[in-house]
């Protein structure tokens, strides 16, 4: 069983006993961070691609909530992302789909770590098969995983925070103009003139140009915030 395999990897640096197994499966990001009761970034997947012009196929650690950007991985690897197909997996890695980490794997697979992961002190990889974990600190992640390097292959993500204390600069006057001649509209369709045309066409450019820029969750949140700012309702009545 990979589990054993992983085990007897972990023995030689007396850590096997850190390993968490569940009754429960954690072969997903979400169900890994419903056993583990973490956040899915946390959860340290392992990612198995194929390097054609070298045949041969390497391992990528990144954060939970982390994808992979073709650009980025083009300009590390010199040719985009082509992952093993899930029957390849764990003849070629040496554990199945579910399990899948950078611990105790067949040799000649090299393994890298996404910048996405130096956001925590600990994370949480898998340890080869579907219903287990265990907790490492970036430094023993590296030592464990006998990594080649660190890379930045993985599109920007933004947690809640970062994308709050974004929209607090960016949802203002635009946005705020948004919100307020909505109002107008259905409070006083007969002050709707042609500026209030200019300044809403600018508004919804811009809340559609945010849109993009925030995950959708975030963006709405933040949204909703807004509009309990007590300014709306002075900036309503100084409208009318």
């Amino acid at each position: 069983m990979s589990i054993e395999t992983v085990k007897e990897y972990f023995a030689q640096y007396g850590i096997a006993d850190r390993i968490q197994e569940f009754p429960v499966s954690s072969a997903t990001v979400e169900l890994a961070a419903q056993a583990l009761n973490c956040a899915p970034e946390r959860i340290a997947k392992t990612l198995s691609f194929k390097l054609k012009k070298a045949d041969k196929s390497i391992l990528i650690v990144a954060a939970g909530d982390a994808k992979i950007a073709n650009v980025k991985y083009k300009a590390a690897f010199g040719e985009r992302a082509l992952m093993l197909k899930a029957d390849e997996v764990e003849t070629v890695i040496g554990h199945p789909v579910g399990g899948v980490c950078p611990f105790g794997i067949n040799p000649g697979v090299d393994v890298y770590l996404d910048e996405s992961l130096k956001r925590f002190e600990t994370i949480y990889p898998a340890c080869g098969n579907s219903n287990n974990a265990i907790e490492l600190t970036l430094p023993e992640l590296e030592k464990y995983a006998q990594f080649k390097q660190w890379v930045d292959v993985c599109k920007e993500s933004f947690n809640k925070n970062e994308a709050d204390i974004s929209a607090s600069f960016l949802l203002n006057d635009s946005l705020f103009n948004y919100l307020a001649i909505n109002q107008i509209i259905s409070k006083n369709f007969l002050h709707f003139n042609l500026i209030n045309y200019r300044i809403l066409f600018e508004s919804i450019v811009t809340c559609i140009t945010l849109s993009f820029i925030f995950p959708s969750s975030y963006f709405y949140s933040s949204l909703n915030d807004f509009m309990r700012n007590q300014k709306l309702t002075y900036y309503l009545e100084s409208s009318l």
